[in-house]
């Protein structure tokens, strides 16, 4: 049955362009060609190993919302999305310096008191290019509620 829903889900990621073809769109490929190419990728850890909780989500998306707002009125960059799945909220942002985005949302991060096991990629250039892993600071104090 899971074999047989393959085609279907692979359909989700398939655009259709002006010349009447077909291009497999990744996130980072599906935004504008005047995007920055710097992104953070931050991987914040559920509290499963697949979706987290709705209460979780809820927290997540209100962070989210803070953290585009900050983005822009500090004209860091842009905020682009998430993705929830496999024990982690990915929150994709994109910049022309990575470092600054970084630095510019680094309080707001710290005062959402991520869950142990949370990090960020700081790729400094498009897909592919050198990347750099850091764990998030964990604040001391009452973690987030997830019940």
């Amino acid at each position: 049955m899971l074999q047989s829903l393959a085609p279907i889900a692979s359909l989700l990621f398939l655009v259709i362009l002006p010349c009447n073809s077909f291009q497999l769109m990744s996130p980072d490929s599906q935004r504008g060609p005047d995007a920055s190419e710097q992104a953070v990728i931050l991987y914040l850890k559920l509290s499963n190993r697949a979706f987290g909780s709705g209460e979780e989500a809820s927290l997540i998306h209100s962070f989210e919302d803070k953290l585009e707002q900050s983005i822009k009125e500090k004209g860091l960059g842009e905020f682009d999305g998430d993705e929830f799945g496999e024990g982690y909220a990915t929150l994709y942002m994109y910049s022309a310096d990575a470092r600054a985005l970084y630095q510019g949302i680094a309080g707001a991060i710290e005062g959402f008191r991520p869950h142990p096991g949370s990090y960020v990629i700081l790729r400094y250039g498009p897909p592919g290019a050198r990347q750099e892993k850091k764990r998030l600071p964990i604040s001391r104090g009452a973690r987030r509620s997830t019940t």
